[in-house]
């Protein structure tokens, strides 16, 4: 045996059994999905497609590519905006607050984040039949004096969803009947803080 070759061997066969028998199997595993004999590969470049086979997957959709068409879901994908009203009120935080409240969303990762105000979230953010929706708000537990209030109203108005509707450079969402789509009172006001990412 080819001395570099012997060393490996030795060392080999002092790992326990547990490890060689991984190694092997993950060996094993690898070289049962080649095809050795050169049929049903794929020259590099080319993609082959069996006929009459959909490849759903590969379908995107168009708001997945060129960003929402609702205007107002544009906008909020487009950057990260600064909370400045809950239900019509301007929210109740001094202007040097550390941690002003905002939201960001990426559609393409249907990522919605941001802060309360305390505590940093992240959630599962869409919009379905032109209604924003956030789902399952996930949020780190500190305890900020003075901000707890707007937080949990943020959230709330956040987990309800409604309207996007931007004015300016004012982001709204607003409530939206499902059954009619009529559009009803303000939840949640925003106004662009920057660029996203």
């Amino acid at each position: 045996m080819h001395p570099p070759l012997h060393r490996a061997f030795l060392k080999l066969i002092r790992l326990p059994a547990l490890v060689v028998t991984l190694v092997l199997l993950g060996a094993t595993v690898t070289l049962t999905g080649c095809d050795t004999s050169g049929e049903g590969t794929v020259p590099a470049g080319e993609v082959g497609v069996e006929e009459g086979a959909v490849d759903e997957a590969a379908e995107t959709p168009s708001e997945a590519v060129t960003g929402p068409a609702d205007p107002g879901a544009r906008a909020l994908s487009e950057g990260v905006w600064l909370l400045t009203h809950l239900s019509g009120e301007a929210i109740g935080l001094p202007r040097d607050w550390p941690d002003w409240p905002f939201l960001a969303w990426d559609p393409r990762e249907a990522a919605a984040t941001g802060s309360g105000g305390c505590n940093r979230f992240g959630a599962i953010g869409f919009v379905d039949n032109g209604r924003f929706a956030v789902q399952g708000i996930a949020a780190t537990r500190r305890f900020c004096e003075g901000a707890m209030e707007v937080e949990e109203e943020f959230f709330a108005a956040l987990s309800e969803g409604g309207r996007l509707l931007l004015d300016g450079d004012e982001l709204l969402l607003v409530t939206v009947d499902t059954d009619t789509g009529e559009e009803g009172p303000e939840l949640a006001r925003f106004v662009r803080g920057g660029e996203a990412g």
